[in-house]
């Protein structure tokens, strides 16, 4: 049979203890969204990373920018 269970909990973005910019910068790094920023030019990437400090900023807590997470665990075996 198959079992699911959603988890919900917070996810550390950037790892424990990051803040808004340590965040932004792993961000930057590790999504598409840090290459399409650096193709738009200096101006439009200093915005943009600008624009994710602030908004982890709202995100920051003691163990780090803690952004709202989900995700399904599925098990199956066979009978």
């Amino acid at each position: 049979g198959v079992t699911r269970r959603l988890v919900e909990q917070p996810l550390l973005l950037g790892g424990a203890g990051a803040t808004p910019a340590t965040a932004a910068a792993f961000a930057l790094r590790a999504f598409a969204l840090g290459d399409i920023l650096a193709a738009a030019g200096p101006a439009i990437a200093a915005a943009g990373r600008a624009d994710l400090e602030a908004l982890y900023a709202a995100h920051q807590t003691d163990a780090g920018v803690a952004l709202n997470g989900c995700y399904w665990l599925v098990s199956a075996h066979r009978p």
